[in-house]
């Protein structure tokens, strides 16, 4: 089986084939696991929304919506170069629900883990709930392969990494379903509450975007903006200007443009 991708950046897809007898519970979950994991055509997307989610797994992770299920599959193969191979490790039926073990070996997604709540609806098992366990999982990898942006600043990736455990679990549900439930401002916020609690790695993000966005292409040599970015540090952390400097895209809000600008030539103007 392939991967099933990481919830920030992922969405879903099953369907249980009917084939001859009557296949066990664990025999119709791991099908449907199956089917989540791999379906990629729009008609296969469209089934696995449609057939094999509840309403309430609709709701947290898509908002909804069944446009942004079809828009944003758990198969995404734009998320991992080497998605890796997916399997169920066990599955424990307490009818109606069914509590099911997923683990992910090899590739870029390799040692994600975590449990699955299925629900049977009318003879026919859908996804119900990703347990905390699960979305952990897929944050973590997301963080570790994110190439763009806050978090793929080397100080910022390692802070984040550190606080996946103790993650409150809104904030955790906020980030990693924010994509594919279309509500972007909730997942940003979150993730923006995440860098205020890392000071120092924020702050040295904010000076290096800073020093190559804006000094950098001023008429200045490197050492000076070398130095400059290091004199930004400490003043971002005096004055506590890196938190507001962040806005939803995790650039820099005009509110403090001000305040930035003449941060910026009192740095230069010590070099």
């Amino acid at each position: 089986m392939k991967r099933i991708a990481t919830v920030a950046l992922v969405a879903l897809v099953p369907l249980i084939s009917a084939c001859g007898g009557s296949p066990s519970d664990e025999d119709q979950i791991k099908d449907a696991v199956d089917q989540i994991s791999t379906a990629k055509k729009a008609d296969e997307l469209a089934t696995v929304c449609d057939d094999l989610f509840t309403p309430a797994f609709l709701k947290e992770v898509y908002g909804g919506k069944r446009a942004n299920c079809v828009k944003k599959p758990f198969s995404d193969e734009k998320e991992f170069d080497d998605p890796g191979e997916t399997t169920v490790a066990s599955v424990k039926v307490t009818d109606p629900n069914a509590s099911v073990k997923i683990e992910t070996v090899g590739g870029d997604t390799d040692g994600i883990d975590g449990t699955w709540t299925m629900k049977k609806v009318d003879d026919q098992w859908q996804l119900d709930h990703l347990e905390d366990d699960y979305v952990r999982s897929t944050f973590a990898a997301a963080v570790k392969k994110v190439d763009t942006g806050m978090v793929a600043f080397g100080p910022m990736r390692k802070c984040f990494l550190s606080k996946v455990d103790k993650l409150d679990q809104q904030s955790l549900r906020d980030i990693s379903f924010g994509q594919a439930s279309g509500d972007r401002t909730a997942a940003f916020d979150a993730a923006n509450k995440l860098a205020e609690s890392c000071p120092l790695p924020l702050a040295q993000y904010v000076a290096e975007s800073l020093a190559t966005q804006v000094i950098a292409k001023k008429d200045v040599p490197p050492k000076t903006v070398e130095c400059a970015r290091k004199n930004l540090v400490g003043l971002l952390l005096t004055t506590g200007l890196a938190p507001q400097a962040l806005k939803q895209n995790n650039e820099f809000g005009s509110a403090t443009a001000a305040a930035l600008s003449g941060m910026i030539v009192g740095a230069v103007r010590e070099c």
